[in-house]
């Protein structure tokens, strides 16, 4: 049985390494988020690409059908580095008459990116 103890001490890691994880795409992601202001009409709710796909491949993590190890927490640079690619195509694209759809599109793509990365990285060992 965990110990209340045990279950802080994972919770913290899972949220340190989201800030690693956040980390990763904010130096990238920063200048084009200010560059690309302009262009393209940010939104609060596209937020949700620094969450949503962490939360895929940490679900995937716990209860995913590949077993894994606590080496794989370093699959989240791919994640950052889609997150980064994300931005960069909605800067190009700038500002759609559907925006909210052609955003949500990207989280969706940003959510498949975090299966793929599930499913197609190796295991690797401690």
């Amino acid at each position: 049985m965990i110990t209340p103890f045990e279950q802080a001490s994972y919770v913290t890691g899972i949220i340190r390494l989201w800030f690693l994880h956040v980390l990763f795409a904010f130096p990238v992601a920063a200048p084009i988020l200010i560059m690309g202001r302009k262009r393209a009409r940010w939104q609060s709710y596209e937020l949700l690409a620094l969450i949503l796909p962490f939360g895929v491949w940490l679900v995937l993590m716990w209860v995913g059908d590949a077993p894994k190890s606590i080496a794989n927490f370093a699959d989240c640079t791919s994640l950052s580095a889609g997150i980064v690619v994300a931005m960069i195509v909605r800067c190009i694209v700038g500002s759609v008459k559907r925006q909210a759809l052609f955003s949500s599109s990207l989280i969706a793509a940003l959510m498949l990116l975090a299966v793929l990365t599930y499913y197609l990285m190796p295991s690797l060992p401690e």
